[in-house]
Formats: structure tokens, C-alpha cells, sequence
């Protein structure tokens, strides 16, 4: 009965998750899996939000709990590589290459086609995390195109952390 009302008031109050305390799951150790997905997502949505915020101890708490998150945390980080924020971008291309998932390397690899050069350098730095041939073949492909410098020296370091890694 608890769970069906839980399930119930997650449906009615869209931010009742900010009244729950961090550990929410605790509260419904018998909830549903789909309730906890929920409570996931809006937590995780939380945290793909906090990446634009000027203060750098809020956005390194937002990354660090994403990374700790995960696989999860994922798909929402890839959406947020189209934000209208360039900030918001390149904070998820460093989320994106600390979690490591492979799922991430076709979205970074779009990311390399950014408009702005720190979001492009953050893609090459997360398909260095990353690695696989796909992101080495693309890295490889992007370096003469490049034009900004700090972001062709990214480049450079990705494909050399990638060969380094496939040569060990």
C-alpha cells in the first residue's frame, strides 16, 4: 500500500523528489523497480542540470555523482551533448569519458563537429578515455580538419592514449 501511494504521488507532484533526502530509496525498500527508475531519472536529470552552474564545487559534485551513477547516467549525458550550452556540452564530454561507456563514442564523434573548440577538445579527450578503433579511426580523421590548436593538441593526445593502450 505504501509503494501504490509512493508510485502515486510521484505521478501527481513532479518534484517530489526534492523533498525526499538523497537515499529516497530507503524510504520504499519494497517499491517497484519502475518507481525506482523514476526517482533515477529525476535525480540524474538533477545532475545533468547542475553542469551549467558557475560554481565549480557544484558542477564537480554534479560530475562525480553522474560518474559514480554511470551506465545510467548515459543517454541523458548524450542528450546534454546538444544543448544549447556550450558549457553544458563540454562538461558532458568529461562525464561521458570518465563513465567510459563505448555507447558514448558515435555521440562524441559528433561532438568533434562542435561549433566551439573546448567542446571539441572535450570529445577528443573523452574518445581518449574511452578508446576502441572506431574512435581512433575518427580521431585520426578529424586531426588535419581541426583548426583550433588546443583542440588539435587534445586530439593528439587522444590518438596517442588510444595507440598506447591497443600496442600494451
Amino acid at each position: 500500500k505504501t509503494a501504490v501511494i509512493f508510485i502515486i504521488s510521484l505521478l501527481i507532484l513532479p518534484s517530489l523528489d526534492y523533498f525526499l533526502p538523497e537515499a529516497s530509496t530507503s524510504l520504499f525498500p519494497s517499491q517497484p523497480i519502475f518507481a525506482q527508475q523514476i526517482v533515477d531519472e529525476r535525480k540524474i536529470q538533477r545532475l545533468i542540470r547542475q553542469l551549467d552552474d558557475e560554481d565549480l564545487g557544484v558542477y564537480n559534485r554534479a560530475v562525480g555523482a553522474l560518474v559514480e551513477i554511470g551506465k545510467r547516467a548515459v543517454v541523458f549525458l548524450i542528450e546534454a551533448l546538444g544543448d544549447e550550452n556550450w558549457m553544458v556540452r563540454y562538461r558532458a564530454t568529461n562525464a561521458l569519458g570518465k563513465i567510459g561507456d563505448p555507447q558514448a563514442v558515435a555521440p562524441l564523434i559528433r561532438a568533434m563537429e562542435d561549433k566551439n573548440p573546448v567542446v571539441r577538445k572535450g570529445a577528443a579527450n573523452a574518445l581518449g578515455e574511452i578508446g576502441g578503433s572506431r574512435a581512433l579511426a575518427s580521431l585520426k580523421g578529424r586531426l588535419d580538419k581541426e583548426d583550433d590548436s588546443d583542440a588539435k593538441d587534445a586530439i593528439r593526445r587522444a590518438i596517442e592514449k588510444i595507440e598506447k593502450k591497443i600496442n600494451e
